[in-house]
């Protein structure tokens, strides 16, 4: 089977983002999914990543400043809330 591992730099954004999309994208909205992360994903179910290989990611890989600015801005200019795990 194929595992996808983005380059170790960028290990702990890619977290950070899936996390942020388990919890912004529970289902409630219209026409969306209830997405989890889950050491057992199964592309049924909606669940997705290895969520004890995503801690572990951005446990090793805090957030950058360039991160963090970029959150800002996505912030500020479009989303008008933020990524908490940033």
């Amino acid at each position: 089977s194929f595992v996808f591992m983005p380059p170790t730099p960028v290990r702990g954004d890619v977290a950070r983002a899936l996390m942020y999309m388990a919890v912004r994208y529970d289902g409630s909205d219209k026409n969306t999914e209830r997405l989890s992360l889950s050491d057992c994903p199964c592309s049924l179910s909606a669940t997705m990543g290895e969520l004890s290989v995503l801690l572990q990611w951005h446990a090793a890989d805090p957030p950058s400043d360039l991160e963090i600015a970029r959150n800002d801005k996505v912030c500020r200019t479009y989303q008008g809330n933020r990524n908490p795990f940033i």
